[in-house]
């Protein structure tokens, strides 16, 4: 090699004119001073930072800007062994709300927690308007899921973060358990309304629905077998062991026709998705008339005689209709409804001998 005027050579290189040296020079200092103009504004990204989670239901709008729906409270809570999927209209999905979120469709999307047993399902990242953000997900938690309030991280194309205040965490609550309840059987068909009291533990509390979904609390009372609903009234949450069910009828709740004969589970749903069941705690019985006492009474006894009627479903009101004896007569006004399963009249008898039935 050997330098000339003109440049830098070889004996196996063409010459390179002094000019283009100049030239080449210039670009590889503009190529230089235009790299760490790019990687600054690459590395000046925002990064996510939360605000707060909650629960949103599916097929409304997705949270408010900057905030969960209005008038719940932060952060999510949800029962062990609970999960919300947003598997339709009507079911909810965990959303955390925050800022510098990627939103660009990247698989590079993952939602964790340190919450035990806990599992979040196809987060998505979706614009609220202006600088906020949300992140929508399923979640799964299992019966190992501990009690607790955890942090939430969050990881998109640009950074991770991770929760740093309990607004934007997430808790975990006891799953309820049902240790009896106060009614066990109502007759099919039967109208008049009775109360069922529910025991047990970890019961929500929260008459208005649950702070972070808007969910109500509410017991079910399903037939084991064909999964139908008896028809049920308010659900008074007396306390976090206590549950009131009014105006429980032996109806179908779907078509109010007289609810399936059988065995029934009581079911309480809690506000935060938990639940628990009571299963084959509750019958309807097949309203009927299982036998009269006496069965017979003397002929043509003018001296009315007391009867005693066994059987379900007997409601007030009910009226007393016998057939296939003439001789026999009601005592008017003494056909007496004592129970669901009990009734009684007075009668007397002008026959000599006769068949009745009631």
């Amino acid at each position: 090699m050997k330098t000339t005027k003109n440049g830098i050579g070889a004996s196996n290189l063409r010459w390179v004119p002094r000019h283009l040296v100049k030239a080449f020079a210039a670009a590889a200092v503009l190529v230089a001073a235009a790299l760490p103009l790019a990687l600054a504004t690459e590395a000046g990204a925002a990064t996510p930072a939360f605000l707060e989670t909650c629960f949103t239901l599916v097929g409304n709008t997705v949270g408010n800007p900057g905030a969960c729906a209005t008038g719940y409270s932060t952060p999510a809570a949800i029962g062990a062994g609970a999960s919300a999927v947003g598997s339709g209209p009507g079911s909810y999905l965990f959303e955390l709300i925050g800022t510098g979120f990627s939103d660009d469709g990247s698989n590079n999307l993952s939602l964790t927690t340190t919450a035990p047993g806990v599992t979040f399902l196809g987060a998505k990242e979706v614009a609220l308007g202006g600088p906020d953000y949300a992140v929508l997900s399923g979640i799964v938690t299992t019966g190992a899921s501990t009690p607790g309030t955890y942090p939430v991280t969050l990881t998109d194309d640009n950074g991770t973060a991770t929760s740093t205040a309990t607004a934007n965490s997430l808790t975990i609550d006891a799953a309820p358990t049902i240790t009896s309840i106060s009614t066990t059987s109502i007759a099919a068909g039967q109208t008049t309304p009775g109360t069922v009291t529910v025991t047990g533990t970890g019961f929500d509390t929260a008459s208005g629905g649950n702070a972070t979904s808007g969910v109500l609390p509410s017991v079910v009372i399903q037939n084991a077998s064909n999964g139908t609903d008896l028809t049920t009234g308010t659900l008074t949450p007396t306390s976090a062991t206590t549950f009131t069910l009014a105006s429980v009828t032996g109806t179908n709740k779907a078509n109010n026709a007289s609810a399936t004969a059988g065995t029934y589970n009581v079911i309480v749903n809690n506000a935060d998705f938990g639940s628990a069941t009571l299963a084959n705690s509750f019958t309807v019985t097949a309203s009927g008339i299982t036998g009269v006492s006496p069965s017979e009474i003397p002929a043509s006894t003018a001296t009315a005689a007391s009867f005693t009627i066994a059987g379900t479903g007997f409601e007030p009101g009910a009226t007393l209709v016998t057939g296939g004896c003439t001789g026999l007569t009601v005592t008017p006004s003494s056909f007496t409804v004592v129970s669901p399963s009990s009734a009684t009249f007075t009668a007397t008898s002008s026959s000599t001998t006769g068949l009745c039935s009631t």
